[in-house]
Order: C-alpha cells, then structure tokens, then sequence
C-alpha cells in the first residue's frame, strides 16, 4: 500500500516532472521518504542517493560549495543514481544549495527534496529557486486511497454508490487516523502510543529547531486548545486570554503549528454572501485521531479528504481550487465550499447522524448557486439526490462520497 501512493502513481505516469527538482511537502511521518525510495527502480534507476541532513555524515557533501564531496558520492553510486535530500530544509542555506546544484547539474541528476516543513512555507517572502522545482503535496490515506481507486482529476460526475468495503474504510479512518503507521497496525495499542510519540516530537524536534521558541509548554497547551476548537471559529484573543499572552504570541505560534503540519486553517468565505464573516478562521488537524467527540472527528477527516483533494489538483494543474467555510452573521453556516477557477463548486455540510437538510444549506445554496449542494453524514447510504422547489441537493454516506477524492 506504501508504495502505490496517488502521488508516486501520478509521478510514475508523468517521469517529464523529473526534469525539474521534485519538492514533496508533508507531514511528519506520513510516507514520503519512504515513497520517493520505492520510486527509483520503477522510474529505471538502479541506484539511489540519498542524504539525510539528520545524518552528520551527509552533511558533509551538501556543505561543500565545489559540490566536490557530492561528486564522489554520485561516483561511488555507479551509476546515474536518483538524488533525494531529506530533511534538507534544517540546513540554513538550503536554497542557495540547491539553487547551485540545480543550476550545476540541471537533468543529469534527477532529484527530489523531501520536508516536513517550510518547503512550501518560505515561498512567500520570494522565491528565488523559481523554475527549477515542481512542488508537490502528500496528504494522510484517504478513502480511495484505501480502496486503491485512481482519482488523478476533478471527477466530472459523482460516484453514488456504497458497499461493504467503502464503509469499512471509512470506518477504519475514523477510528485510526490517516497516518501509516497506526493506520496499517494490527496492535491497538500503537495508535495512541504513536500519537503521544508524533507530538512530543513535533514539539522538542521540529518547532525548536524551525522556529527557536522557547517557551514549548504555552505551545504544547495551545495544541489542547485547537484540538478543542475544531470544527468551531477559532478566536485569537480567546487563546490570548486562555494562554495569558500577547495576540501576536498567538498568531505565531499558530503559524509554526501550520509550518510543521500539525493543523490547517480553512478560511470564511464571502463574496456574494450579505454580511459574510470575513476574518475568523478554523482550524483543523493533519491527526483527526487525536479527537474525541465523533461529529469533530468526522468534519475533521472530510476537511482532511477535501485539502488533499484541492492541494493535489492544484499541484498537478487541473485547475485553480480552494477550500473555505460559510458563515454569516445570522449564524447561518455550512462546512465547507470548494471553489473551482474562482466559482462556487461544491458546498458541503458534514452532519455525522441525520439526513435533514438544514436551512442554513438551503439559504446558502440558493444564494452561492454551487454545481453540486451536499449533505455528508457517517451513515452506509448510497446517494440519493432531492428536490426542494427547483433545487437539487445530495443526501450521501461519507465513504461513498469522499471515495470520488483523491
């Protein structure tokens, strides 16, 4: 399963991609070193290097400026090998080493360059390795994943049906998470021990070395307060006050949360919403294992689906998507919209028990006029579409509906 990835099949179908620097940007213990490795002998390379900057060792050939060191590990590969540096963005010069490397050795050495932060972070303060990488995303197993279905492109009509294996893999999601590890574990006990081992890591490994905070144990409580505040509006000034410290404290902290993927934020939408909320976020985790309550689990792990989905679609050019929330001031609010090239797509309400459609879908289904309006809920039931006056919405069970997702 760990090598037949949506991202390794799309990177197998396409070998052109190598002919730039293949950046792959995830989370911590999701499979991407473990995907790029599987690739080589199905891309035809009978060798490959690979330097991880967390080996003292492989420092060794990317701190040389003559790129003389590199060279002998290139010769001692016999053979044109496949180049992966891992880990390579704790190296502080990293771009000015792969900008020289790229430019020195261009499509003689493809390459990929793995991270589990600020690969695709550092971009908006200028990009100076521009036109030499292609930037992709992998994302935790989702449902189709699971079932081994090849979703490569935005699916111009839905899949309706569900049976046996489709809910069983949704089920197994939502008890284990989308991570490998615990995900494949047939041990019930390695999921929450591998929970308390990913976070302790994120916080004493990746967030001191990116960031240099030093005060981890205000960010270790405000992890509590996101995980509690998933699938609500997420108030900086009440983690201000919950945390007593500075608004400007929050937001950054909350940024290196994003930088080491450990939540995501869905922004409001409103453009032809009348009084539309317009700044207040939420926030959603990479792990919706670590959740309780089942009706945030399950609103986590749809939000999960539908950012792998926008981000990998974007990645690959089929199209420009974006992933928000509705919420006007009248409290009316659906889950999630999905705009493609700018127009209203999708619009998704998550309800984990109950096939009501709510009136706040409804209203904003009228007003945003989206191609498909859609009530998700955690039943088996197949898709069955229905008419209120002249609109059309589909009532659907999660895994038949997120197995059309990449």
């Amino acid at each position: 399963m760990m090598q037949n990835r949506y991202l390794g099949r799309y990177l197998l179908e396409h070998p052109h991609n190598l002919d730039k620097m293949v950046f792959i940007a995830g989370p911590r213990q999701v499979g991407k070193t473990t995907l790029v490795q599987s690739l080589g002998p199905k891309l035809g390379f009978k060798n490959v290097l690979y330097l991880n900057w967390d080996r003292p060792k492989d420092r060794i050939p990317i701190r040389d400026i003559n790129y003389t060191a590199f060279r002998e590990e290139v010769e001692n590969a016999q053979g044109r090998p496949l180049v992966i540096f891992d880990e390579l963005h704790k190296y502080p010069k990293w771009k000015s080493f792969l900008k020289g490397y790229y430019d020195t050795f261009k499509k003689d050495l493809p390459t990929f360059v793995t991270g589990s932060a600020r690969l695709d972070v550092y971009r908006r303060g200028g990009d100076s390795l521009l036109g030499r990488y292609w930037l992709f995303h992998l994302n935790p197993f989702s449902v189709s994943e699971i079932l081994k279905r090849k979703i490569l492109a935005p699916p111009k009509e839905l899949e309706l049906v569900s049976d046996k294996n489709t809910q069983e893999a949704f089920e197994t999601l939502m008890e284990r998470g989308g991570f490998p590890e615990p995900l494949f574990s047939e041990d019930p006990a390695t999921g929450p021990r591998w929970r308390r081992m990913r976070r302790d890591i994120l916080i004493r490994e990746d967030l001191r070395d990116l960031s240099k905070i030093h005060d981890l144990g205000h960010v270790d409580n405000l992890m509590d307060l996101v995980i509690g505040s998933v699938g609500s509006t997420l108030s900086l000034n009440s983690l201000r006050e919950s945390l007593d410290v500075s608004y400007n404290a929050v937001r950054t902290w909350l940024k290196w949360l994003e930088a080491i993927y450990y939540c995501f934020r869905i922004m409001p939408y409103s453009k032809r919403v009348v009084r539309a909320l317009k700044k207040e976020c939420k926030y959603f985790l990479f792990d919706w294992s670590e959740l309780n309550d089942k009706g945030a689990r399950f609103e986590n792990l749809a939000a999960m689906h539908f950012k792998k989905s926008v981000d990998f679609w974007n990645d690959i050019g089929s199209g420009f998507f974006e992933l928000y929330y509705v919420r006007d001031l009248e409290k009316r609010e659906v889950d999630f919209l999905i705009l493609k090239d700018k127009k209203p797509w999708m619009l998704i309400e998550c309800k984990y028990q109950g096939d009501e459609i709510p009136k706040s879908l409804r209203y904003l289904t009228e007003k945003l006029r989206p191609q498909h309006s859609v009530l998700l809920n955690g039943s088996n039931q197949p898709g069955k579409y229905r008419f209120l006056g002249d609109t059309k919405y589909l009532v659907i069970g999660a895994g038949a509906f997120l197995k059309n997702f990449v």
